[in-house]
């Protein structure tokens, strides 16, 4: 199965044309890796007691240890993963870059000249682009209070419900069947 999917990857990726159809397939592969990564890092972070067992798994799962050993060449600690995981524009696992994506792919879809500017789509991911660049992700690696990163797990989970509202936005206004909306 992983053969079959990594070839219809490879042929989507060398020879679909990049139309809408094509944008659309990418924005589904971009809002599931944030909605998946929000996810795994809030239940990773609360699961477990000591961030030194689980910082490796997660950059083995967001396929990024390669990344943190060359850039880090040290044992994964949660600032330096939070920072490529979250933060890091260039590493195509990370959040920036999904929601950058997204903001880019959202930019050109189509959509009726009468409808306000920006989008509720294109507001959604500007939130969330903002909320990533606001976050001190050194202050939100300290533990306080009640439950482990309760602002890291606050964060993740803003976002990952600003993604979930996205794609809903999205399926309505795009695949809703009920009313003609884009020609």
């Amino acid at each position: 199965m992983i053969t079959d999917l990594a070839a219809f990857s490879g042929m989507e990726m060398e020879n679909m044309t990049r139309g809408h159809g094509w944008r659309f397939l990418d924005v589904g592969r971009r809002l599931e890796r944030t909605i998946n990564l929000t996810s795994l890092l809030r239940s990773a972070l609360v699961a477990s007691r000591s961030e030194g067992v689980i910082l490796r798994p997660l950059l083995e799962i967001a396929d990024s240890a390669m990344t943190y050993r060359r850039r880090y060449f040290a044992q994964p600690r949660l600032s330096p993963v939070l920072d490529l995981l979250l933060a890091d524009d260039t590493n195509a696992r990370a959040l920036a870059f999904q929601l950058t994506a997204l903001s880019e792919h959202m930019r050109h879809v189509p959509r009726d000249p009468a409808a306000p500017s920006p989008t509720r789509e294109e507001q959604l991911i500007a939130q969330a682009i903002a909320r990533l660049r606001q976050a001190d992700l050194h202050e939100l690696c300290q533990a306080k209070g009640e439950g482990p990163f309760p602002r890291l797990t606050e964060l993740l989970g803003s976002i990952e419900q600003d993604m979930r509202a996205l794609s809903d936005a999205i399926t309505y206004f795009y695949f809703s069947h009920a009313e003609l909306r884009v020609s």
